[in-house]
């Protein structure tokens, strides 16, 4: 019985300490995009990566998917 009384003390005192511990929340803050807006800080900036018009891309593509 000593031991099962040592054990009830100690799963006693973790959940003291359990419910008295700090909890931590992390917050992930993420933007949310609407279709068809733009975020006023891009508006008169030029786009990262411009489209190419390249032809041979372009037919080749356009024969990848059957158009």
């Amino acid at each position: 019985m000593q031991q099962q009384d040592l054990w009830k003390e100690e799963a006693n005192q973790l959940k003291k300490d359990l419910a008295t511990r700090q909890k931590q929340v992390i917050k992930r803050e993420v933007e949310v995009r609407l279709p068809g807006q733009t975020p006023s800080q891009n508006k008169g900036q030029a786009p990262k990566h411009p489209q190419k018009n390249d032809t041979k891309s372009n037919d080749f593509l356009r024969r990848q998917l059957g158009l």
